[in-house]
């Protein structure tokens, strides 16, 4: 007889997350998967993420913050989710619930820069987006070496569906994933 596995937690990060945070932050920094950030960053921005927990376990995070100089505009960062999490829609329930929140706070464009190569931000509705396209404040933060893929969503308040859907929206989530 197998184990069930208790459904994860999403939730925003808390004044406990901070140095978790940082640390499931650094195997995707040293795979070049994200950019280096001091922890001093993780711990004055917790406001910006959300979490997901396997009990304990923080196992994947993503950020969002408004861009300054561009109404109703935000962009999305440090999204990461374990390896063994992966194909499992961990990602998804934590993009879902923060499509969710910042749609309903206004933000009408979630853009973001990654260096994957994959069709995963395609397949949850991003669509590529070129440099003249994007919020010249938002540009002048990446580093070029990096290469990354632009792109953007667009958002809509009021949406609900499930996290394959996207746009869940609550103060903590369980997903049975």
């Amino acid at each position: 007889m197998s184990a069930v596995s208790p459904p994860l937690q999403v939730r925003p990060a808390g004044p406990e997350d901070g140095f978790k945070l940082f640390s499931l932050s650094q195997e995707f920094v040293a795979n070049g998967l994200l950019r280096h950030r001091p922890l001093a960053d993780f711990e004055e921005q917790l406001g910006d993420f959300l979490t997901v927990s396997d009990g304990d376990r923080l196992i994947g995070c993503l950020a969002v913050r408004r861009l300054a100089g561009a109404p109703g505009a935000a962009v999305l960062y440090n999204f990461c989710v374990l390896p063994e999490y992966h194909g499992r829609g961990t990602g998804s329930a934590l993009l879902a619930e923060a499509t969710a929140r910042w749609a309903e706070r206004g933000v009408r464009s979630l853009y973001t820069a990654t260096v994957r190569r994959d069709n995963w931000f395609w397949q949850r509705r991003f669509r590529r987006v070129t440099a003249s396209e994007a919020p010249a404040a938002w540009l002048e933060q990446l580093d070029p070496a990096r290469n990354s893929l632009l792109f953007v969503r667009e958002l809509r308040a009021g949406v609900t569906a499930s996290p394959q859907a996207d746009g869940w929206a609550t103060e903590t989530k369980e997903w049975a994933l």
